[in-house]
């Protein structure tokens, strides 16, 4: 992490913007080493945010299952408050700025009509239940 290769060059260029890890885990597996570890190095610890799984891959009944409830809930809202105030600790203790760089409802592309969209080659499909939700 001194620098950045510059791939048609080979040359290290030593005052490129690096910002990371981008990690959509567990803040404290990985940012938080990575923040102690690198934050000198960087200009942005950032960081992903899905608070909700696919029901296939969590089950129906978690309350981590992308349900219209979950997605309304004060636990959701809580869980992303708190991943936002640990990440924020984090990138304090390291002295760097922080960002929550992507964030979405779901992780894995979503659940079925949970998904506002979905794009397959030139195609793209509207979700009604997304396009329902746009009226509130």
């Amino acid at each position: 992490m001194a620098g950045f290769v510059r791939p048609e060059s080979g040359q290290v260029d030593r005052g490129a913007v690096l910002t990371g890890p981008a990690d959509a885990g567990n803040i404290g597996t990985w940012t938080t080493h990575f923040a102690a570890n690198y934050g000198s190095r960087i200009a942005l610890l950032t960081q992903h945010l899905y608070p909700l799984g696919p029901i296939a891959d969590v089950g129906a009944t978690s309350p981590d299952a992308c349900t219209i409830s979950n997605l309304l809930s004060a636990a959701t809202h809580s869980k992303a408050a708190s991943e936002g105030a640990q990440l924020e600790s984090t990138a304090q203790s390291a002295k760097v700025p922080w960002r929550m760089a992507e964030s979405n409802s779901c992780y894995g592309g979503g659940t079925g009509a949970y998904t506002p969209i979905a794009v397959s080659g030139s195609s793209v499909t509207a979700r009604p239940l997304y396009d329902a939700l746009l009226l509130f």
